[in-house]
């Protein structure tokens, strides 16, 4: 998704400090695990906000787009750079059919849908966005601190 969400945390400054006297790999190691917590809750709250349809035609399950929901690891961006992606999976898994999350996220304007095998076209009247993901977002963000916080003392202080 090309207009992802990100946060900084701020209040952290000793237990980073921490961190960064440590080698490359074992800051990446914390620090991902810090941010999974947080990726966890995430997941929660959009499971929880994500709309369900009302269609359950065969073709489309009521509930794709939540069970669809889940979190990524993203490791080999550089050298320390670690992250965490959140959101419908669209490729692989049997719960990969969130291909419409981001319709639903941002809404659609109104368009033709045309018919299969014929030459007709119906009008679509567009969709209002339904921003799940930014709601799960917004409430996440007020606990992420304290989550993060308490997850990287943990792994340092035992």
């Amino acid at each position: 998704m090309s207009d992802g969400i990100s946060f900084h945390i701020e209040g952290v400054e000793d237990l980073l400090k921490e961190i960064r006297k440590l080698e490359g790999r074992a800051q990446k190691r914390f620090l991902f695990r810090g941010l999974r917590a947080i990726g966890k809750q995430m997941v929660k709250h959009a499971k929880q906000n994500a709309p369900v349809g009302e269609l359950n035609d065969g073709f489309h399950e009521k509930g794709n787009l939540r069970r669809s929901i889940g979190m990524k690891n993203l490791t080999r961006l550089g050298s320390y750079s670690v992250a965490v992606l959140v959101g419908p999976r669209v490729r692989g898994g049997k719960y990969a059919k969130g291909y419409h999350g981001i319709m639903v996220e941002k809404g659609t304007k109104a368009h033709a849908i045309a018919k299969r095998r014929s030459k007709k076209a119906y009008k679509h009247k567009g969709a209002k966005s339904q921003e799940f993901l930014k709601k799960a977002y917004e409430e996440v963000e007020l606990i992420a601190q304290q989550e993060f916080e308490k997850m990287l003392r943990k792994i340092l202080y035992g």
